[in-house]
């Protein structure tokens, strides 16, 4: 019996038996592929060449003027590019560096000033305001629910305040079969 889920049936006994990727033909997949390339020189000039294309061009130079980092526009190509089998990811990781330098030379050349090469890792003094100003650029929607949620924390903690509790009753003396009927 299969468990709905949305739009499509799912199976959670529906897995690999052991060693079934042994008897599949071999090459259906991605990985199992040789690459286009295993030249770092090749590989980085079919990415320099990708970025040729006006419109990749442009998106790079957005990127950049709106503070993305050369390194992380470079592990985003160099991902994609991976993954279409161009080339492998030890090659990926040797030719990051130069690109980033190019990618940061190309939005030189398209005057933006304040380019971020690489990503800063946050430091001990990283402050939850820190944390609020960066989720309010990255993720303005979870910023905006997150604000939200404090702003009604606030409130309900000012009412909660504003509640005047009775003075504490001294325990009764007597019980109450003892007492006398009005």
């Amino acid at each position: 019996m299969a468990i709905q889920t949305s739009d499509f049936d799912f199976d959670p006994f529906a897995k690999a038996i052991p060693g079934q990727s042994l008897t599949e033909t071999p090459g259906k997949r991605p990985f199992e592929t040789p690459t286009q390339t295993s030249s770092p020189q090749e590989a980085l000039e079919a990415v320099k060449q990708s970025l040729e294309d006006p419109i990749a061009m442009k998106s790079t130079i957005k990127l950049l003027d709106a503070g993305i980092s050369a390194e992380t526009i470079s592990s985003a190509m160099v991902l994609k590019m991976f993954t279409e089998g161009v080339f492998s990811p030890d090659v990926a990781e040797i030719i990051k560096p130069p690109l980033s330098a190019h990618i940061v030379d190309l939005g030189t050349e398209a005057g933006i000033e304040d380019i971020n090469v690489v990503n800063d890792i946050p430091g001990e003094d990283f402050s939850s305001d820190d944390s609020l100003q960066l989720m309010e650029k990255v993720n303005p929607d979870k910023f905006e629910r997150q604000m939200t949620q404090q702003f009604e924390d606030k409130q309900f903690s000012e009412l909660a305040d504003q509640v005047e509790f009775p003075e504490e009753v001294e325990p009764m003396s007597e019980s109450f079969l003892d007492m006398e009927v009005a």
